[in-house]
């Protein structure tokens, strides 16, 4: 290779690298919005934001440390309204924006820490994939310097893969339950003849 191909490849290779770095950067996305409210069980007003435009919002818990509370979304700052769910797995929907501030209601005390997933979606594109962990209080928080219960994990929309519920998965075995006996009385009548 000769010195201007080398030049040539080593730009082309940066260009490439530059493209991927820029589309694979963290964003601002959901925050936590004051301190936690007791409201009975307890709530934490959050926003969303700096993702681009979203329809939908899901947040799921992860572990057996934590609830949330019906109808676990609520006070939406536009005309979003929560979708039926449940303890462990809550949704809300409306109209698409770039911006919505809302309240996540939980069950138990808030001197109990939690874990959850929050996704945000525009259509079927994920624009938001962010693990959040409620801490003791006082414990602090390195990413979100305005409070003192919140951890934010952000990760890459793109590396979302989706696991199927097991239900999903039993429903998919028994739809293949006849082929198999199907399959099995070809083969005896064969075996028969």
């Amino acid at each position: 290779m000769t010195t201007s191909s080398l030049r040539s490849f080593a730009i082309a290779l940066s260009v490439v690298a530059l493209v991927f770095v820029a589309t694979n950067s963290v964003r601002a996305a959901l925050v936590s919005v004051g301190d936690p409210q007791e409201t009975g069980s307890w709530a934490q007003a959050f926003n969303e934001s700096g993702v681009g435009s979203f329809a939908r919002m899901e947040a799921i818990m992860r572990g057996s440390e934590g609830a949330f509370e019906s109808p676990g979304f609520s006070a939406f700052s536009s005309s979003w309204s929560a979708l039926p769910g449940s303890n462990t797995h809550i949704i809300a929907a409306g109209d698409s924006l770039a911006s919505l501030n809302f309240n996540i209601s939980f069950a138990g005390s808030s001197s109990a820490p939690l874990t959850f997933d929050f996704y945000a979606w525009n259509g079927a594109s994920l624009v938001d994939w962010t693990t959040v962990y409620y801490l003791q209080p006082n414990m602090g928080s390195v990413q979100d310097p305005n409070s003192t219960y919140w951890r934010y994990d952000i990760h890459n929309p793109s590396e979302y893969i989706p696991v199927p519920e097991p239900t999903t998965m039993i429903a998919g075995a028994l739809l293949l339950l006849p082929f198999g006996v199907s399959t099995l009385r070809i083969l005896r009548k064969k075996r028969a003849a």
